[in-house]
């Protein structure tokens, strides 16, 4: 599978897995029937944390879970984010600030 043959919605989380009206995500039709669908939706799902933070907003809106397991559960996402772009050789934007910040304050 090359990039040339990947279609341009190719995991875009809001096109491939949009929120319905009933507030749950769910694939459109026209997904259904592309070739790339399992790809695509595994690969906007990886890319796409908010999936994860909307599971742990609705299960603490349904009692669930508490104010502390969902305190717990987001701040481990976003550890998980921090760490990926980590791994990734990018620095998040309040890293970048405080790199700027830092540069500045010698000049002061």
């Amino acid at each position: 599978m090359s990039l040339e043959t990947l279609p341009e919605c190719f995991s875009d989380i809001d096109i491939v897995f949009p929120i319905q009206t009933n507030g749950l995500r769910m694939s459109p039709e026209n997904c259904m029937a592309c070739a790339h669908k399992t790809v695509c939706l595994k690969e906007a799902l990886r890319n796409g944390p908010q999936v994860r933070n909307e599971v742990v907003d609705r299960a603490y809106a349904a009692g669930m879970i508490g104010f502390w397991g969902r305190w717990s559960r987001k701040k481990m996402l976003h550890q998980q984010a921090q760490n990926k772009l980590a791994s990734r050789g990018r620095r998040s934007f309040f890293q970048r600030c405080k790199d700027v910040w830092e540069s500045q304050k010698k000049y002061r």
